[in-house]
């Protein structure tokens, strides 16, 4: 649970066997912690180069697989997903560490963090999601309150 930051589509990564065609690629979303951040992001604030790479460093990588959202959730697209960013989300999928971003260079929580160039807080991230859920509310959501929603619906 935190709050949506970005959503950015990527690359060919090792995950999805190197493909980079159309639907054959995941997206990177970031969930962070900071409510009054948050509420910029959603009030419109569009981040500048430096303020969207503070985002990265301070967020949890959360991945949509192309695998998963063409068999059963083709509507989670990168442009619905947008819709929600500043909202606060919960996200739930399997725990993995990415190895290939598991060094200091990467990672800004890892104690030999290359502050200038860590762009993630840890190689720790939940991929594939399974199901992402949105807060229906301007308050705070609790892990089961009755005002999630998925971003489905």
């Amino acid at each position: 649970m935190g709050y949506l930051y970005f959503v950015q589509p990527t690359d060919a990564e090792t995950t999805n066997c190197q493909l980079d065609g159309d639907g054959e690629t995941d997206f990177h979303i970031g969930i962070g912690f900071n409510r009054t951040i948050a509420q910029g992001l959603q009030d419109g604030h569009t981040p500048d180069d430096v303020e969207f790479r503070r985002l990265q460093q301070t967020s949890i990588v959360v991945e949509v697989t192309p695998h998963y959202r063409a068999q059963h959730k083709p509507q989670w697209t990168a442009t619905r997903l947008t819709q929600f960013i500043g909202r606060q989300v919960k996200v739930v999928g399997q725990l993995m560490l990415d190895n290939e971003h598991a060094r200091p260079r990467d990672n800004c929580a890892e104690p030999n963090a290359e502050e200038d160039r860590c762009w993630r807080m840890t190689a720790w991230e939940v991929h594939p999601v399974i199901r992402f859920d949105v807060c229906t509310t301007s308050a705070w959501c609790s892990r089961n309150s009755s005002a999630w929603k998925p971003i489905e619906e």
